[in-house]
């Protein structure tokens, strides 16, 4: 007869937080969440903010998470520790107002119950009510007639970009990484590549035309892409708007009253997570009607993953309701003309990738 012996051992149950207070079932308690914290800076004005954690001599893996970035602004020249985050804060164009970013404390497996906010209040400056877009065309074409309409040409670049920033460590839609993006998920808008020019005038002024001068070589981009002017879409490779007929976009970017595009990355009426699928949606141009014989010829823009040459032709009309549209700020006190272009992706390597891409301007402006 074989005899089996049995040796018990003790098992000690181990938490990540060995000296944090415990429940019956030795079930680390969620670690602190983070203390509320404000700023405030003015309209068009960039504002360094920190925001720290206090070490948690109980904790062993203490971490700060980003869990939403500002709806309202990006944030640039970002450093991060586990314990601390310092940023250049820059409001969007002509944004006043309330914005968040919101974040949750982390210690190995265990998150802090509660969120903890930075907010960040955006002071209105001297403002004047909006003028009339009749009035303005008018002036405009006065000016040319008696040649004092004022002009200049300007090279915007943007540098060629290669993948996209996914946020690795989440499959969480509402998890984003430090750069705002969220997790891969094919099909859907997750991760984008944001650029900006700008054109400084000489003087301050009234905007009265924009012609745009595209090279004959050709860019190739991947997923979809926007070119954007002073924060309105002025070219899309598919129309993600409310307005663009399709049921999945019923959400998507918010037409304004003036028939303009508003891009916004997240929040309400934003791009992020909106299906993706290649010609989902024809392209886009403001102003630039689809019917018009010469559409794609005013309105030519390459499809994702082919080289192809860009050409825009966007009504004088449409360029000053952009100059117009700025949250009450009248448009005399604009010394600049601001660029966006903006690469996004779903999910695959090589997504928001584009090449190397410049283009003229000529600003036309009364002062």
């Amino acid at each position: 007869m074989k005899y089996i012996a049995l040796f018990l051992l003790p098992i000690t149950l181990l938490s990540c937080r060995p000296d944090q207070e415990a429940t019956d079932w030795n079930i680390t308690i969620a670690p602190q969440s983070g203390s509320d914290s404000r700023f405030e800076t003015d309209m068009n004005t960039p504002l360094k903010i920190e925001y720290a954690l206090e070490k948690d001599e109980k904790a062993v893996a203490q971490q700060l998470v980003m869990v939403k970035p500002p709806e309202n602004g990006n944030l640039l020249n970002c450093k991060q520790t586990n314990l601390s985050l310092s940023c250049m804060y820059h409001p969007n164009k002509n944004f006043y107002g309330s914005d968040k970013i919101m974040f949750k404390v982390r210690d190995g497996d265990f998150e802090s119950e509660n969120l903890s906010y930075l907010t960040i209040n955006i002071k209105k400056t001297n403002t004047i009510g909006e003028p009339d877009i009749g009035d303005i065309i008018i002036s405009c074409e006065q000016a040319k007639q008696n040649g004092s309409l004022l002009t200049q040409t300007s090279a915007v670049h943007f540098p060629a970009v290669g993948d996209c920033s996914f946020n690795e460590n989440s499959t969480d839609v509402n998890a984003f990484n430090i750069e705002g993006n969220g997790p891969r998920l094919n099909g859907k808008v997750r991760a984008r590549v944001e650029q900006y020019f700008n054109v400084e005038l000489p003087t301050a002024g009234t905007i009265c035309d924009i012609d745009f001068s595209f090279p004959e070589s050709t860019m190739q981009y991947d997923d979809e892409i926007f070119l954007t002017l002073n924060n309105y879409v002025v070219m899309s490779s598919q129309n993600y708007s409310t307005g663009s007929g399709s049921i999945h976009y019923t959400n998507g970017l918010k037409i304004n009253e003036n028939g303009l595009m508003v891009y916004n990355w997240i929040g309400d009426n934003s791009l992020y997570n909106l299906h993706y699928g290649q010609a989902v949606t024809p392209k886009y141009c403001l102003g630039v009607d689809p019917s018009d014989p010469q559409y794609d010829i005013k309105c030519s823009i390459p499809p994702t993953e082919v080289n192809g040459q860009f050409k825009l032709e966007i009504p004088s009309s449409e360029i000053i309701k952009v100059g117009l549209s700025g949250q009450g700020q009248d448009i005399s006190s604009k010394t600049e003309v601001n660029f966006g272009f903006i690469s996004t992706g779903d999910n695959d390597n090589g997504d928001c990738e584009h090449s190397e891409y410049n283009f003229n301007v000529l600003v036309k402006y009364i002062n």
